[in-house]
């Protein structure tokens, strides 16, 4: 498998598994023991969280710098989250 070709099935996967973490609109933690037992499915949430800790890493860091008064700080952080934000399944997109 090409590299391209493992790269879009991740991010299939990846957005299948993000599809599954909205119901009625609204974001839903599903039971991580049981999310499956296929490594990708793991993996592939493990990445949709690990976008979504990110984002917030991100945001915490953000909101410091201004609280300090450090705006070149703030918005290196806030370029950050906004790339995170980019790369989010748009199901997760707000």
């Amino acid at each position: 498998m090409k590299d391209s070709d493992l790269l879009a099935a991740q991010r299939r996967l990846r957005d299948e598994v993000s599809r599954s973490l909205v119901q009625d609109g609204e974001f839903a933690i599903p039971d991580l023991d049981e999310i499956g037992t296929v490594e990708e499915d793991v993996d592939a949430m493990a990445q949709v969280f690990g976008l979504l800790a990110s984002y917030c890493l991100g945001k915490g860091a953000a909101m410091r710098h201004r609280k300090a008064g450090r705006i070149h700080e703030a918005l290196a952080a806030q370029r950050t989250c906004e790339s995170v934000y980019a790369a989010l399944p748009p199901v997760l997109k707000w």
